[in-house]
């Protein structure tokens, strides 16, 4: 094969696990600390931060700009290889923060729902 088919095939291939790893974090299947917290693998070095971050379920780009403000002024189109293993944790920390905020607004809603309904 020629060089220019060869790279076009590690393209499609790179796009291909980048958009499945997307899906499966925007379902639930996969945690993003568990993406984040090991050695990353050579098709997911380049990606872009900020793309990851949005495929996280109720995380848009204003939300994605502030949080990354947060872990420590980080732009939004730092590739995930050029992370710090202090930025990488302090966002596994701030989202697991948010997803616990989350869960207790949450069950505050269902309580205040059952005591208006009268159930008990």
């Amino acid at each position: 094969m020629t060089q220019h088919l060869v790279a076009l095939e590690r393209a499609n291939y790179v796009r291909f696990k980048r958009a499945d790893l997307k899906r499966r974090v925007k379902r639930g299947e996969t945690d993003l600390s568990v993406v984040l917290g090991g050695e990353l693998p050579d098709w997911l070095g380049s990606m872009r931060f900020g793309e990851l971050l949005e495929s996280v379920p109720r995380v848009g780009p204003a939300k994605a700009y502030r949080y990354l403000a947060l872990v420590g002024n980080v732009s939004y189109t730092r590739r995930l290889d050029r992370l710090t293993a202090r930025q990488k944790r302090d966002l596994v920390l701030l989202l697991a923060a948010k997803d616990k905020e989350l869960e207790r607004q949450r069950g505050y809603k269902r309580a205040r729902t059952k005591f208006e309904r009268g159930v008990r």
